[in-house]
């Protein structure tokens, strides 16, 4: 990972021994979901595994 600009791990979603850039076939696949409240505008970033399960989330505070 480039640490320039002061990057942090806040997920991951394979085991610690695994390597990086398993096949599809292996289950390790996810996507994510934005979600935009609109009383508060805070942006709620969720990652969920082929299951639909939310594996992990995030609130991120607008800007004021």
């Amino acid at each position: 990972m480039d640490l320039t600009f002061g990057p942090e791990t806040k997920f991951i979603g394979i085991p610690p021994d695994m390597k990086q850039n398993r096949s599809p076939f292996d289950g390790y696949q996810f996507y994510g979901i934005g979600r935009i409240d609109g009383d508060t505008r805070v942006l709620t970033m969720s990652l969920h595994n082929l299951e639909g399960k939310r594996l992990y989330a995030v609130d991120l505070e607008p800007e004021v």
